[in-house]
């Protein structure tokens, strides 16, 4: 089972079993995107030739900049 599928398996019991868990539900939401994007961006990088460093410093930007506050 993939990860995104686990999380998803999770908000729907939440959303079944605890719909007033309002911070569960968002933490859980969360959880499932960043799944899927760390899927897509595997599968991006199995499919594609090595990177150079310049390129891997670029992602590596996009992905700082989202950095939640306080981390």
């Amino acid at each position: 089972m993939s990860e995104a599928l686990h999380y998803r398996n999770v908000l729907a019991g939440h959303y079944r079993h605890r719909p007033n868990d309002t911070a569960a539900i968002l933490e859980t939401r969360q959880a499932m995107k960043t799944a899927k994007l760390a899927a897509a961006i595997e599968k991006i990088l199995a499919d594609s030739p090595p990177l150079h460093r310049e390129q891997i410093e670029r992602l590596v930007g996009l992905l700082t900049a989202h950095v939640a506050p306080g981390e």
